[in-house]
């Protein structure tokens, strides 16, 4: 597949998985995947980027944490070795929000003021707005109310600037939050009534059912609270309720259907009070069973893809090994290959010279024709030892070396059985080699058993093709 076509394939992923992030997990992080897949095949990192940030997301969706956070991580690294800031404060902002999630808030606060500072240096107003806010949530949830307000009011600064209209929303149903959790509810319902006014009118309508929910939560809290009106409380939640309903909010609809209960409940309206409690726990038990089932059918998609990716590793590493085998399987034949071949060249020379010594006069000097033929031979298998003994050594290195040093004992003659035995040559073809008969090798194999010590289960040329071809120490 050549660059195009996998940027084009890429994006068709990243699209289908965007599609079904929510609703199959284990579809999306099989297609992020996928894209990870292709990127790196590419060299692409801008690719590779988008891919991991993805997947990380997926993972932190499905509860992954652990997973999620590799990924965030290899966002990190690419950033550092590329001097990318933009994906350093990326990697760092999801850092921030996995650890937030987990509950280590010094993790997280870290993470996020690291990434704002780089996320602010490089004027990007909306990332640095959204870790302003991330921050502020993870004040409030330590219960630091002071420096909570602080944060989420920087960041509604920046988000007005933009015009960001949910943005605002949201730091403003934030800070309602925070302050009446800090005991100042008052102060939470006017928060919570400003989201309201800017969303109500923007087609804006999960936004809208928080904000209204938020606002009757402040009304109808227990009656010791100065805010209690539990008329107003029972209007803005009914409010949230019917748009809740038809979405299909199902943490809004539990909460106002709890809230309507205890209300109801605390005005002596039992009748009521009992409708609301069984729609409750209805809600309930349907979240329960629902959350349960998603749960279920995320863990069984984390662990086909585990699998999967074991089962690829699996057969990568048996591949590589395979490709090992065959390499060095080449390079031992081409050693035995050159070493008959010019055996052969020196037989055929041998032969040549006999022949030509027979169509001879019969008054041939005998001796001296062996005297040259004896010289013959000896230059021959002198040169042919010389080459075989270099290429030998190009293969695999010190182990000739290796085996005089440790074994002492063993002769030269044994040492060219060893490396022969190494490139896994029966004693047949040892015998043609070495110019010797069968049982000649046979008796050097029994002396090499014997200085080697070797136990009756291992086998002589199994132990040579297991000793290493490094320089001993």
């Amino acid at each position: 597949m050549n660059t195009p076509d996998i940027h084009k394939r890429i994006e068709q992923l990243k699209k289908s998985a965007d599609e079904v992030l929510f609703t199959d997990s284990a579809t999306a992080l099989t297609l992020c995947l996928e894209s990870l897949a292709l990127a790196k095949e590419a060299g692409d990192l801008d690719l590779q980027f988008g891919s991991h940030k993805m997947i990380a997301n997926v993972y932190c969706n499905m509860g992954s944490f652990v997973e999620s956070l590799e990924h965030y991580n290899e966002i990190l690294a690419l950033g550092q070795v590329t001097g990318n800031l933009i994906y350093e404060a990326s990697a760092l902002a999801g850092i921030g929000l996995v650890a937030k999630q987990t509950g280590d808030y010094d993790l997280s606060l870290d993470s996020y003021e690291k990434a704002l500072i780089l996320f602010r240096n490089a004027g990007m107003m909306r990332d640095e707005a959204g870790i302003l806010m991330n921050i502020g949530n993870v004040y409030s949830r330590t219960a630091d109310f002071e420096r909570c307000l602080k944060y989420q009011k920087e960041a509604l600064g920046l988000y007005k600037k933009m015009g960001d209209v949910l943005g605002q929303s949201r730091v403003l149903n934030n800070l309602g939050t925070a302050t009446t959790r800090a005991d100042q509810a008052r102060a939470g319902i006017i928060y919570f009534k400003k989201a309201l006014k800017l969303i109500e009118k923007r087609d804006m309508q999960s936004e809208e059912a928080i904000s209204l929910l938020n606002i009757g939560l402040c009304y109808g809290e227990a009656q010791s609270n100065n805010t209690y009106n539990p008329k107003m409380a029972i209007t803005f939640i009914k409010k949230s309720l019917a748009i809740s309903e038809t979405m299909n909010l199902q943490h809004i609809v539990y909460s106002a259907y709890r809230m309507l209960s205890k209300i109801y409940a605390n005005e002596g309206d039992y009748q009521n009070a009992y409708k609301f409690h069984v729609k409750f726990h209805e809600i309930k038990e349907l979240i329960f069973n629902e959350e349960s089932d998603s749960k279920l059918k995320k863990l069984q998609a984390i662990h086909k893809i585990s699998q999967a990716q074991k089962e690829s590793e699996i057969l990568r590493l048996h591949n590589e090994k395979l490709e090992e085998d065959i390499e060095r399987g080449k390079s031992e034949l081409s050693v035995a290959t050159l070493y008959l071949l010019q055996k052969n060249k020196y037989l055929t020379a041998i032969h040549n010279k006999v022949s030509d010594a027979l169509s001879e006069p019969d008054e041939i000097d005998r001796r001296t024709f062996l005297r040259e033929i004896l010289h013959h031979t000896k230059s021959g298998l002198e040169s042919t030892s010389q080459q075989f003994n270099e290429s030998f050594r190009r293969v695999h290195g010190s182990f000739i070396d290796n085996i005089a040093k440790s074994y002492p004992a063993i002769t030269s003659t044994e040492l060219k059985v060893c490396a022969l035995l190494k490139i896994r040559l029966s004693t047949k073809e040892i015998s043609n080699i070495l110019c010797v008969s069968e049982k000649a090798v046979d008796y050097h194999r029994l002396n090499l058993r014997k200085k080697l010590q070797l136990p009756k289960e291992i086998t002589l040329s199994a132990f040579m093709t297991s000793q290493s071809d490094l320089v001993a120490s």
